[in-house]
């Protein structure tokens, strides 16, 4: 009988640790769109308060709207730690200081500060590498209204997979636990 209850246990356990590695497996899942930014077509690094930073961020807001093929990532540097160590690093890759801000990097292409020219080359830029900016025409707006405007692309797929197996690992660890007597004490 104790042979038996010790067996159990060991399943349980057992069961607890796969459990328990399925729900790291989720929560690193959790954090992949976060790193995903680092893919981004366009990293926008900027401080709060610059008001050169404003204006940029007026453009890019634009041509987000009018691009929404391009992926942009924005950090801001002056007061979050992390954004700053990123900025210094992607910035030292391309062999450039982290001298000013704003700061825009697309591929191995590195502008500090904002003028419209700057602005025409990271557009043209952006063109060569991510594409032409979509027509956003009538007949484009009909096909999308038809579909019922879903875009299904991008959507974090995985984590909701690698969640949900994290939360069938707790339940089969709760239920091999509670078939193992876990929790009631020995009669001896």
């Amino acid at each position: 009988m104790r042979t038996d209850r010790l067996a159990g246990l060991h399943s349980a356990f057992a069961l607890g640790a796969l459990a328990l590695a399925a729900l790291l497996v989720g929560v690193l899942a959790l954090a992949a769109p976060a790193s995903a930014q680092e893919d981004a077509d366009l990293l926008y690094f900027w401080g709060d308060g610059c008001p050169v930073c404003e204006v940029a961020a007026d453009w890019l807001d634009d041509l987000e709207e009018t691009s929404p093929e391009v992926d942009v990532a924005r950090y801001e540097v002056w007061y979050d730690e992390e954004n700053q160590e990123r900025f210094v690093s992607t910035l030292a890759e391309r062999g450039e200081d982290a001298s000013a801000v704003p700061a825009f990097v697309v591929g191995d292409e590195v502008w500090i500060g904002y003028t419209e020219q700057i602005a025409d080359d990271i557009e043209a830029e952006l063109a060569e590498t991510v594409g032409p900016p979509v027509d956003n025409d009538a007949e484009g707006d009909e096909v999308a209204a038809a579909d019922g405007g879903a875009d299904d692309e991008g959507f974090p797929w995985s984590t909701v997979i690698l969640s949900t197996i994290a939360a069938l690992g707790v339940v089969l660890a709760i239920v091999a636990v509670s078939r193992a007597g876990g929790g009631k004490p020995v009669k001896r």
